[in-house]
């Protein structure tokens, strides 16, 4: 037996080998897990929805067609799914920003057009029973602020609206909330206002029947012309230079005629 020769050992052949390096190489996962951190990084800018895409695919494809480093290729998908997800809602998010912003400028160009035109014909009749048209408010400066009490700017600007329309009797003032009940109301006297307060819709023309921003406040002159339209924020400051314009605008004309 001691004279026996020993076999010699088995030696796999190097194309086996390769096979074998090959199933777990970690590339793929790796870059799936590169890419995935790379895809919720730049998810806030949008584009990191691509990096998510090919981190997914890595992923796949690992789990696919190698072996080993499954844990790091699980890893790469769950984070690119994540940034996927993640650009997405910034796509969203920011593609509802700019149509508001649209919007916005569309609204300011058309309220812009209101100005220096006569209404169509309006009338407004408040809760206490006070009626405003051309023909009641002939003679006076007119400020209505239209708005809407689930606006956020509203709290702010009918109070300054209320302080100013107690400080100014000679003018008339109006609070008008067009889609609102009695809830509406409350919130304006809520916030001050002694003034008179309408709500629900009313038999009105341009440029009342166009306005959607809320707060929108709308100055007439002694005329009858509208002489602003203020969408969104204003203050007391504000109120008073917009009053003073449309006080000027009637003198201008006056010396004209």
């Amino acid at each position: 037996m001691s004279g026996e020769p020993m076999p010699e050992a088995e030696v796999a052949p190097e194309w086996a080998l390769d096979d074998e390096r090959r199933l777990r190489d970690p590339r793929m996962a790796k870059t799936a897990l590169i890419a995935g951190i790379a895809s919720v990084v730049l998810a806030p800018v949008v584009v990191g929805a691509l990096p998510g895409a090919i981190g997914l695919h890595s992923g796949r494809t690992h789990l696919r067609t190698r072996l080993g480093s499954r844990g790091l290729a699980w890893t790469g998908i769950v984070l690119s799914a994540l940034g996927t997800l993640l650009a997405a809602a910034s796509a969203v998010t920011f593609g509802m920003i700019l149509m508001l912003v649209l919007l916005q400028r569309s609204a300011i160009e058309q309220a812009r057009g209101w100005v220096g035109t006569h209404p169509e014909p309006w009338s407004i009749v408040a809760t206490d029973g006070t009626t405003f048209s051309p023909e009641t408010t002939r003679g006076s400066i007119v400020l209505i602020d239209i708005f809407a009490p689930q606006a956020p700017v509203c709290r702010e600007t009918s109070t300054f609206f209320a302080a100013f329309a107690a400080a100014h009797p000679e003018l008339k003032t109006l609070s008008w909330a067009p889609e609102g009940g009695a809830e509406s109301e409350a919130f304006a006297r809520d916030h001050g206002a002694a003034h008179p307060v309408a709500i629900g819709p009313h038999p009105v023309g341009d440029p009342f029947i166009h306005v959607a921003a809320k707060p929108t406040l709308l100055v007439i002159d002694a005329e009858g012309v509208v002489r602003a339209a203020v969408l969104g924020r204003y203050d007391a400051e504000g109120l008073r230079k917009l009053v003073e314009e449309a006080g000027k605008e009637r003198q201008e004309n006056g010396k004209r005629k």
